[in-house]
């Protein structure tokens, strides 16, 4: 199973979109290197049966929600 996260501000922007199989190791590595990582307030959570839907609900998100943080994949501004 494969989770989208989107990740929020305290005014609930979104900040950035990503899919991982483990949390736990992705989230571990953001905190190392994204100075952003402070920013994020709440995030959410959407499990998807394998990568392929997830990558493709991943995309959808980052085209139509704009993520803040998001540079791969962003639509040009």
């Amino acid at each position: 199973m494969t989770a989208l996260y989107r990740m929020f501000d305290a005014e609930e922007r979104l900040l950035y979109v990503g899919i991982t199989v483990d949390i736990v190791t992705r989230f571990r590595s953001h905190r190392t290197i994204k100075p952003w990582w402070t920013d994020i307030t709440m995030i959410r959570l959407e499990h998807f049966p394998d990568r392929s839907a997830a990558r493709a609900a991943e995309l959808a998100a980052i085209k139509s929600e704009r993520p803040r943080y998001n540079i791969a994949d962003a639509p040009p501004q």
